[in-house]
């Protein structure tokens, strides 16, 4: 895949942004026409997830992650962390095969002060749910990219949200797994790859 980035990247090195352009607009249809709508709609799903979420595994079990992330979020002066256990939940109600997902809700009230001051609509975000879920044996913990999503209400939200979000990745630190989060797997995968292409240029050379 590197090696086919490398190759595009020199078709269209040379163009100019406008010949760019009209280039891909030139080729979209007939892409698309080779795409089935299923594999578009789930392409754009894995896009749009990978960008909104930062999800990481968690080294320890379940129950364990929840009262870890609660703990830390009280040591590093999150304000009121509450446990919204959807597991229990599912079971009081009797439903079949329950969901084993439960969230952390917290938040600091001097930031949320300052975003409230700017737009009262994103009310609907705080406090900041932390969520937790087990998969095929694994436990994954997951939160809206409120980096990103700051960019889009502009400089002082931003700020505040980027300073949260540093926080966020102070309260995980005790459960992600170091090498372990699939953001990191992603990185590796695609340094990997461009080794191997490395090695496969330097083989063509000699």
């Amino acid at each position: 895949m590197a090696m086919m980035d490398r190759m595009m990247n020199g078709m269209v090195g040379s163009m100019s942004s406008k010949e760019k352009q009209d280039t891909m607009l030139k080729l979209m249809p007939e892409m698309m026409k080779r795409i089935k709508g299923s594999e578009i709609a789930k392409m754009i799903g894995e896009l749009m997830s990978g960008m909104m979420f930062v999800t990481h595994k968690s080294r320890l079990g379940f129950a364990e992650t929840i009262q870890e992330i609660k703990r830390r979020g009280e040591e590093a002066g999150w304000y009121n962390p509450t446990i919204h256990n959807h597991l229990e939940i599912e079971r009081n109600f009797g439903l079949k095969d329950p969901n084993k997902v439960a969230n952390v809700s917290m938040c600091v009230p001097r930031s949320a002060y300052e975003i409230l001051k700017v737009n009262k609509k994103l009310s609907v975000m705080m406090p900041l749910q932390i969520s937790v879920f087990e998969e095929e044996g694994q436990v994954y913990v997951t939160w809206m990219n409120i980096k990103m999503m700051g960019r889009l209400f502009g400089s002082t939200v931003a700020a505040v949200m980027d300073e949260a979000a540093r926080g966020l990745a102070d309260v995980h630190e005790g459960v992600a797994e170091k090498e372990g989060s699939v953001e990191k797997e992603s990185r590796a995968k695609h340094q990997r790859a461009a080794e191997a292409d490395k090695s496969e240029v330097k083989g063509e050379r000699g």
